[in-house]
């Protein structure tokens, strides 16, 4: 049988929907929301093959982080320009890192060494000690700027580390007690002593007498040790053994280093007695050059200079303390006398 609603009551039924519906959304305006949404039609997602997808057609959300965006960079530095400009003159090579600073006091300390030894050229002491200080300062103004312009282009190229301490740090090291405390620093100083008189003693027995002291070590103080120290160390084992290993390997550098460090101590031998000249080479020179391979071991050990620049700094001064004594000693026509060259 079929049942045929009225017309009448459909009407009815929609006005009351629709007074319901108006109530709602009176009551919470959210709904409405919901309803557009449930009615509207939904996007369409398209799947693109791998090799076809591109960020053109699907945009994409990446966070800030994940963004490879290339940074700016310094220009690179010239090493060779840098270096040789520190060669010519200590402080032009930092004055072209841009690094006035540093220049400056390279500058002033070269400029104040020149004075002095200007001003008194008459005393064989200050002169010596003026131009050692003015040497030393050239000989650490090339390892800085080997450093600086190695930091400055951040180490690019380079496989071997290199010892990156500042003068600060080296003109300290002899009185850290954290440097010092090293079994291979304090014993290094002791035992280099101890055969430095043995093989002294075969130098130069046949010819060691109270005025044996010779000028060299008269003209010294032991206050240029520590210039002395900072500066060679600087330049042996911190520019020339770092060169070296980039080319050939750390081992490679170490002796090279030292054999220039040894053949660096030659002309020492001109300003002795014509008769110790040979007891000087033949002994000495071996033994200096030795020393300069165990500092450059120190050197490649602890990748920095400290440990050697103390060593060699109390090796000279306890050299040179003891040559002073012996001066006084010869003067006041004591017997005592000692021919421990550097």
């Amino acid at each position: 049988m079929t049942h045929y609603i009225p017309q009448k009551l459909i009407f009815v039924l929609l006005c009351a929907f629709a007074t319901h519906a108006v109530e709602l959304i009176e009551q919470e305006p959210e709904s409405l929301i919901a309803i557009d949404e449930l009615f509207s039609p939904q996007p369409l997602e398209l799947i693109y093959p791998p090799e076809t997808t591109s960020n053109l057609l699907i945009p994409q959300t990446i966070s800030p982080i994940e963004l490879d965006f290339p940074q700016p960079t310094k220009h690179p530095k010239s090493l060779v320009l840098a270096v040789g400009l520190s060669t010519l003159c200590p402080g032009l090579g930092h004055t072209y890192l841009g690094d006035l600073k540093t220049a400056g006091g390279l500058f002033g300390t070269t400029g104040l060494s020149i004075g002095s030894a200007t001003a008194f050229y008459k005393n064989n002491q200050a002169l010596s000690t003026s131009v050692a200080t003015a040497l030393n300062t050239w000989l650490y103004g090339i390892y800085a700027a080997y450093r600086d312009v190695r930091i400055y282009n951040g180490q690019e190229g380079f496989a071997y580390r290199m010892p990156t301490d500042s003068l600060a740090d080296l003109a300290y090291a002899p009185f850290n007690i954290h440097v010092l405390k090293k079994p291979e620093v304090w014993g290094g100083v002791l035992g280099a002593f101890v055969l430095a008189c043995g093989v002294s003693y075969l130098a130069f027995h046949k010819h060691v007498s109270k005025h044996a002291s010779h000028s060299i070590s008269k003209a010294l103080t032991p206050a240029i040790a520590l210039p002395v120290g900072i500066g060679e160390e600087s330049f042996y084992h911190g520019f020339v053994q770092t060169s070296l290993s980039e080319s050939l390997t750390p081992a490679g550098g170490i002796v090279l280093s030292s054999l220039l460090f040894g053949a660096s101590h030659i002309s020492n031998g001109l300003a002795m007695e014509p008769e110790s000249r040979s007891g000087y080479y033949k002994f000495m020179l071996p033994f200096i050059t030795l020393i300069g391979a165990y500092n450059g071991w120190l050197t490649y050990k602890n990748n920095s200079l400290q440990s050697s620049v103390a060593m060699h700094t109390w090796y000279d001064f306890i050299l040179l303390s003891l040559a002073s004594v012996a001066t006084q000693s010869i003067t006041s026509q004591t017997e005592f006398a000692i021919d421990l060259p550097f």
